[in-house]
């Protein structure tokens, strides 16, 4: 095999398995902006109960009673546990289905190809 075919067929491969890595990780829904909402949070959270605290102060020096309300606790069933949100459909899921619904289309038609030759010489 010369070289050019040799870096031809290293390049495929590549190609290949970059394909399939990227699909890989567009099917495990990875990104980037829920990364860094996550790592946001905390701070969301300090900012927020210090928005509280300042105006429970404010409150307090117009000498008003100030009622907090008690916080409803959220109870748990194992359905809710159990019950999973519907995900959406990624792209490369729909492309997938669509590759493979045209690939089945294609494989029936050559087949019915094949037998319709083979048909006209048993008869």
């Amino acid at each position: 095999m010369s070289t050019f075919g040799k870096r031809l067929l290293i390049f495929a491969l590549l190609i290949i398995a970059g394909m399939l890595m990227g699909m890989q990780i567009a099917g495990t829904g990875f990104s980037l902006a829920t990364d860094v909402q996550e790592e946001n949070a905390p701070l969301v959270q300090t900012q927020v109960q210090q928005q509280g605290q300042q105006q429970i102060t404010e409150a307090s020096s117009t000498e008003q009673p100030v009622s907090m309300p008690e916080p409803n606790p959220q109870v748990i069933t194992p359905r809710d546990v159990l019950i999973t949100e519907p995900v959406k459909a990624s792209a490369v899921d729909v492309l997938a289905e669509k590759t493979a619904g045209l690939l089945q289309q294609v494989s029936q038609s050559g087949i019915r190809w094949v037998v319709s030759l083979f048909n006209g010489v048993t008869e």
